[in-house]
């Protein structure tokens, strides 16, 4: 799949981190936690997604390519719309160079509650095929 292009990122994404309130955690991943937050103009309860670039990267050219990744992830984000994909509504500059903050809609319900099986259960296409 190509990359989307990180400069393609429309201009009415970003959002001034003074804007942003961020809260209590809610999950964590490998590069990324993601905190409870609200963007303050619009009133509106948010996840945000707070990535950093591991500690181990010294290099300040390694940091601005993960930068630039996490931009490109951006832009992906911005182009797509569907009913089980979770809107992206903004984005920030963090507090350090290596941060950046996706804000993200923030969903109802945690899929959590649903085991593999009940969401294969629900699922009409089998994972064996048939010729």
């Amino acid at each position: 799949m190509p990359r989307a292009d990180p400069e393609g990122i429309p201009p009415e994404l970003k959002i001034e981190k003074t804007d942003v309130k961020i809260g209590g955690p809610i999950g964590r991943g490998v590069s990324a936690a993601v905190y409870r937050g609200k963007i303050i103009s619009l009133d509106e309860d948010v996840a945000i997604k707070v990535i950093r670039s591991p500690q181990t990267i010294a290099d300040s050219t390694d940091v601005k390519r993960k930068v630039l990744d996490y931009k490109s992830e951006i832009a992906t984000l911005a182009m797509l719309q569907h009913p089980n994909i979770v809107e992206l509504l903004g984005y920030c500059e963090g507090d350090r160079e290596d941060e950046t903050y996706i804000l993200l809609e923030l969903a109802k319900g945690s899929i959590a509650k649903h085991s593999l099986a009940d969401l294969r259960s629900t699922n009409p296409l089998s994972t064996h095929s048939k010729y």
